[in-house]
C-alpha cells in the first residue's frame, strides 16, 4: 500500500531528499532528472527545502512495516509535475500507482494566459522511455515543445 506524505510534515524529509539528490547527481542514465547534475551543499539544500519551492511536494511511502520512502512527486505553481523513484523501485508499477494517487488527490491550478496551462505538464528526458510510457498510460499527451539551456548565461 502506498501513501503520499507531504515533505513539510515528515521530520527526516530533508535528509532523505538529500541522499536521493546525491545519488542523482552521480547517475548518468536516461532515468535521471535532467536538471540535477551538481550536488548542492547541505546548507543550500536545507534552504531550498525550507523555502517550500513547490505547491505540492510529497514523499512516496510504502506503508508496510517498517515504513520506507521510495521516491517523491512534486507539483509546481506552473502545474509542472515531476516524479523521482529510487533505482531499486523502478519498473514495478510504483510510479504509476503513486502518480494515479497524486492526480486523484491534487488538481492542477486553473489556466493563466502566458503563465500556466490548466493541466498537469511533465518534462521528461527523451531517452527515458519507461517514464514516457508511464505518463502516456495515465493519459498525458505529447505537446510540441523543445527546451534549451544556456550554460553560464
Amino acid at each position: 500500500m502506498l501513501s503520499l506524505v507531504p515533505v513539510k510534515e515528515e521530520r527526516g524529509a530533508a535528509k532523505i531528499l538529500y541522499e536521493w539528490l546525491r545519488v542523482r547527481s552521480t547517475e548518468d542514465d536516461p532515468y535521471t532528472n535532467i536538471s540535477h547534475r551538481v550536488l548542492p551543499t547541505w546548507q543550500q539544500h536545507l534552504r531550498f527545502v525550507h523555502s517550500e519551492p513547490f505547491r505540492l511536494w510529497v514523499l512516496i511511502a510504502n506503508n508496510h512495516a517498517p515504513r520506507n520512502y521510495l521516491g517523491y512527486i512534486y507539483g509546481s505553481e506552473r502545474n509542472e509535475i515531476g516524479i523521482y523513484l529510487g533505482k531499486d523501485h523502478r519498473g514495478q508499477g510504483i510510479g504509476t500507482r503513486a502518480l494515479e494517487l497524486f492526480i486523484s488527490e491534487h488538481k492542477p491550478l486553473p489556466a493563466l494566459p502566458s503563465r500556466r496551462r490548466g493541466c498537469w505538464l511533465a518534462n521528461i528526458n527523451p531517452a527515458n522511455e519507461p517514464s514516457i510510457r508511464m505518463f502516456e498510460r495515465l493519459g498525458f499527451k505529447r505537446i510540441p515543445q523543445v527546451t534549451y539551456a544556456l550554460q553560464g548565461g
